[in-house]
């Protein structure tokens, strides 16, 4: 058998200290000393049979990291610590001081102290955006070719010039019907408190306006804005007020009221939810407009969007699609159905740029071609998305996971090496449960099997029956390469040890890599759990993901006699 490194595990900086003593996040003081004794006498260096050298070792480091465990969630001050901020919290030193022992009074610490890390950084950030508008049509290519009818870059640098003041300027640059347009603007924004921030600005170019804003947060739901425009060129002043409060956790209210030229009252309604937004919004007045929106989230890469507007100077429907392409860029794409005609919008952005491309398909509307300007491009992303993109991200992200395994190899190799020592330490009481389980009168909760780590979907076979001679085979060779440790860790000793009267219980919302015997096979991916079973002398199985619970045995978990 290969030597084994059994006294250099790699401490993972996540590891979860209620997964070290299996105990759920709300566990009392009775059950911390209950989990830590019972832990602790398996790991006390003193305890190990045999006497073998490379066991202390294992035993000695186990030992420590449980004490260090519990030593920090039977403290009520560390604990809280560690419950809102992590170990990061701990290690800051905020847990030094007798002044911090209510909950908020550590918060607002913890938050200076994130503010005194980041001031030396402010006055280095800038942030930038842009976006470039070109109008194009094709209506009438044939005579006619690619017409420009629109081109405008509008550019914004947002400057932080200290923890409350924040400069905000830009401009924009258009071509519009053959004339030249172009406009510059200066903001200066002042947070005074929490509640209540002011801002005063202008702009120069065809449009000479001067401009301010305060905004006060009246109460926990409730926020008011006044703001006032002042036209240099004609005098005119306006003034609106404005009122946004949120009327349930998902829903908010906005009402706006504008005197002046523009007179008029803006009512809005909006709903967030998980899968699906609304968005409603009223103006009565000088000009008259209802305009909405909805929008369905696929997933969290990609939604869709449907908005209609209707006023005096527009009638159109808008149907579209977004989505995230990378960290840093996405992309979208519209189709435009209204008085202007028919239009395609294609959208892409990447970091702080923004790139629009309205393509008017025709001026007219005529069935035929709203009916192709709506199907087309659908069709062509299915067809794109079915040959190139779905199997160009596939091949990405097997490169991508088969990077980061080299880079881990080292690391892993130590961690499952270190793993199999300690279930070398705790593989005579897990035999003992075992035995206890198999000689009961009504057998007990037998492990037979069980794997920790990113574990390959199984195929099923046309018959529904699983290809289990196959399964462990593969599971390590999605993205794995020769040399490489597999993806996943044997833990059926460390899941056995966890048997405590025909019953196992895993907390949810807690890593299981900090468990006994367990580790991190394949850092930054997702992991299962999956464990086979016997339970009453029948065969059980589950899956379940690293943060949640697991309570076997279980009747549902039963495998029908063609699985078995």
């Amino acid at each position: 058998m290969a030597q084994r490194r059994l006294g250099s595990q790699v401490e993972e900086p996540d590891l979860d200290l209620y997964g070290i003593l299996n105990v759920p996040k709300d566990a009392s003081d009775d059950e911390l000393l209950k989990a830590y004794r019972g832990l602790a006498m398996l790991c006390h260096p003193d305890k190990v049979p045999g006497g073998s050298t490379a066991l202390k070792a294992v035993a000695t480091e186990q030992f420590n990291r449980i004490r260090d465990a519990y030593e920090t969630l039977s403290d009520p001050q560390r604990r809280e610590i560690y419950d809102i901020y992590g170990k990061k919290g701990l290690a800051s030193g905020m847990d030094l001081g007798e002044h911090l022992g209510m909950k908020d009074e550590m918060r607002k610490a913890y938050e200076l102290y994130q503010m005194r890390q980041s001031e030396n950084k402010l006055q280095s950030r800038l942030n930038q955006t842009s976006t470039l508008l070109t109008s194009i049509a094709i209506n009438d290519w044939r005579r006619r070719g690619v017409q420009q009818l629109t081109s405008s870059i509008n550019s914004t640098v947002t400057a932080p010039i200290s923890p409350k003041d924040t400069l905000i300027m830009g401009g924009s640059v258009g071509v519009k019907r053959g004339h030249g347009v172009a406009n510059q603007f200066l903001v200066w924004k002042h947070q005074a408190d929490s509640r209540f921030s002011y801002e005063a600005g202008a702009v120069l170019g065809i449009r000479q306006i001067l401009t301010g804003t305060t905004t006060m947060q009246l109460s926990k739901h409730m926020t008011a804005s006044l703001s006032a425009n002042y036209n240099i060129k004609d005098g005119s002043l306006s003034q609106t007020c404005a009122w946004s409060r949120q009327l349930t956790p998902n829903v908010r209210g906005d009402i706006a009221l504008t005197l002046g030229p523009d007179m008029g009252v803006a009512v809005g309604w909006s709903r967030d939810g998980t899968k699906n937004s609304l968005r409603g919004d009223l103006r009565m007045g000088t000009a008259f407009g209802v305009a909405g929106n909805w929008v369905h989230h696929f997933s969290d890469k990609s939604f869709g969007k449907v908005s209609a507007k209707i006023g005096i100077t527009a009638i159109e429907v808008e149907i579209g699609a977004h989505r995230i392409l990378s960290e840093r860029s996405s992309g979208g794409f519209s189709c435009t159905v209204g008085v202007q005609g028919v239009l395609w919008k294609i959208r892409y952005t990447r970091g702080g740029q923004k790139f629009i491309i309205p393509i008017l398909l025709s001026d007219k509307l005529e069935p035929f071609t709203i009916l192709a300007a709506l199907c087309l491009p659908p069709a062509l992303y299915a067809l794109v998305r079915h040959y190139y993109l779905k199997p160009a991200a596939i091949k990405r992200r097997k490169r991508k996971t088969l990077a980061a395994r080299r880079a881990n190899a080292q690391q892993v190799r130590e961690s499952i090496e270190a793993a199999r020592g300690v279930q070398d330490l705790m593989s005579g009481s897990a035999s003992r449960k075992k035995a206890n389980e198999e000689n009961r009168a009504n057998p007990g909760l037998v492990i037979v099997e069980a794997v920790y780590g990113c574990i390959k979907p199984r195929k099923k076979r046309q018959n529904g029956e699983s290809d289990r001679g196959k399964e462990v085979e593969e599971e390590g060779h999605d993205g794995q390469d020769e040399g490489l440790p597999p993806p996943f860790l044997d833990v059926t000793t460390p899941v056995q040890f966890l048997v405590d009267d025909s019953a196992i219980k895993l907390h949810p919302g807690i890593r299981k890599a900090g468990l006994m015997g367990f580790c991190d096979p394949c850092p930054g991916e997702e992991k299962e759990l999956r464990v086979k079973y016997k339970w009453r002398g029948n065969v059980h199985e589950t899956t379940v993901g690293d943060k949640e619970a697991l309570f076997i045995p279980d009747r549902r978990h039963k495998v029908t006699d063609s699985e078995s």
